[in-house]
């Protein structure tokens, strides 16, 4: 009988495309609120989206324009329309700017993933 017990070498070779952070989890919770501006020129709408990760929370904000936006809608200084990924279907964040609110990662700057 002969045996050959001889394996060949296998190479996993992983091709990084893009580096920076990236951010998984699933959202739980988006809320949005209107902010007027300090030199009195408008408003922005901050949205953020609490993602649920393996180890804890994680905020993302997004600091968008209404006026550029049609997805967005305002009356009376309330935020009544704005997007919002599907709950509890995992997304990909790639963050470029980042900071920490006591345990909590802040994602200030993020696009998101396809």
């Amino acid at each position: 009988m002969n045996n050959n017990t001889e394996t060949k070498p296998t190479t996993n070779k992983v091709k990084i495309d893009n580096n920076g952070i990236f951010v998984r989890g699933v959202p739980v919770s988006t809320t949005a609120r209107a902010v007027r501006r300090k030199d009195g020129s408008g408003s922005f709408v901050i949205i953020t989206t609490e993602l649920a990760t393996q180890p804890g929370l994680v905020l993302w904000e997004q600091f968008l324009d209404p006026v550029q936006r049609t997805d967005i809608q305002l009356k009376d200084g309330t935020v009544t329309a704005f997007p919002k990924p599907k709950e509890y279907e995992p997304i990909t964040l790639k963050a470029s700017k980042t900071a920490m609110r006591g345990d909590i990662l802040v994602l200030s700057r993020a696009e998101l993933v396809a």
